[in-house]
């Protein structure tokens, strides 16, 4: 079976881990990058496919990549890093009001530095260019994951003495369909992939700092921004749902970045206790 150590779910909000798993995913793809242009592609922003279509039209590295900024797009929805542009930019404007000391310091160098990363609309517009905009039925994307999902969570739910090999044979077919869907968007999508990662690592240093915690109640990052999301960034968020999504989808895609060799083999891609259904059932089962 294919990936299974990859997909090992972990506490849900323990988001240094994800970070984490999110570095290892780039570093991969960026190893695969080096090999294939030379150290030339550390510094190239606008990376050409590392595959050749007449090799194959499934890139398991892209794949990798996606599942970053799939991880990055639900983290974006539960608060990050966008909750701490936006206490950012009120403290350095004058709208909001905090007893900071050192942690006011370190937010006006994290906001004069802003030019130097991806705003929110352009994270946005790179999420849309991978996955398409929220309810747009017209990408690819959504419909395919959402025929994956179903795959995967159905193989989960199935009868001990039933044949998983019709499931088997449709995983295949819709794998291999959103493999080459997610291979097209090579590009910027791997620097923005890096940028947006270490942008969010900072925005959660930023939170976990003692001053800037104080000032916003002491609690948990997930809690600060639930409880302060309104009077900060003039938003509710409502984190929890929108991180098990982040961590379920990313399991989903580096499965089958994983898997990509054995598409056209015949080998049993999963089982039914297999980690990535356990996640496709987890995606299946929160609702945003």
């Amino acid at each position: 079976m294919i990936g299974e150590p990859a997909c090992r779910p972990a506490r849900v909000g323990a988001i240094g881990a994800d970070l984490d798993a999110c570095d290892r995913l780039l570093a991969h793809h960026l190893g695969a990058a080096v090999q294939r242009f030379g150290a030339a592609a550390l510094d190239v922003i606008d990376l050409p496919p590392l595959i050749s279509p007449a090799d194959s039209q499934v890139d398991p590295e892209q794949i990798r990549v996606a599942a970053v900024l799939l991880w990055a797009r639900e983290v974006e929805e539960a608060g990050l890093p966008s909750f701490v542009e936006a206490l950012a930019e009120g403290l350095v404007r004058g709208r909001l009001i905090l007893p900071l000391t050192t942690g006011a310091d370190r937010l006006m160098r994290y906001y004069r530095a802003k030019d130097e990363r991806f705003g929110r609309d352009e994270r946005r517009a790179v999420y849309a260019r991978a996955f398409g905009e929220p309810g747009d039925r017209a990408h690819s994307f959504p419909s395919l994951f959402e025929q994956m999902v179903k795959i995967l969570a159905s193989i989960g739910r199935a009868g001990k003495t039933e044949s998983l090999l019709p499931w088997q044979a449709r995983l295949r077919i819709v794998g291999r369909q959103l493999g080459e869907q997610l291979s097209a968007s090579a590009g910027i999508a791997a620097f923005a992939a890096r940028d947006i990662v270490a942008h969010i690592r900072q925005a959660v240093e930023i939170l976990h700092d003692a001053d800037v915690a104080q000032a916003l109640g002491s609690a948990g990052i997930w809690t600060m921004i639930r409880v302060n999301g309104g009077a900060i960034a003039g938003r509710e968020f409502n984190p929890m749902p929108y991180l098990v999504r982040a961590r379920a989808g990313q399991q989903i895609l580096s499965w089958l970045a994983d898997a990509v060799p054995s598409l056209e083999s015949p080998d049993t891609l999963v089982d039914r206790v297999h980690p990535v259904v356990e996640a496709a059932q987890t995606w299946e089962a929160t609702p945003v």
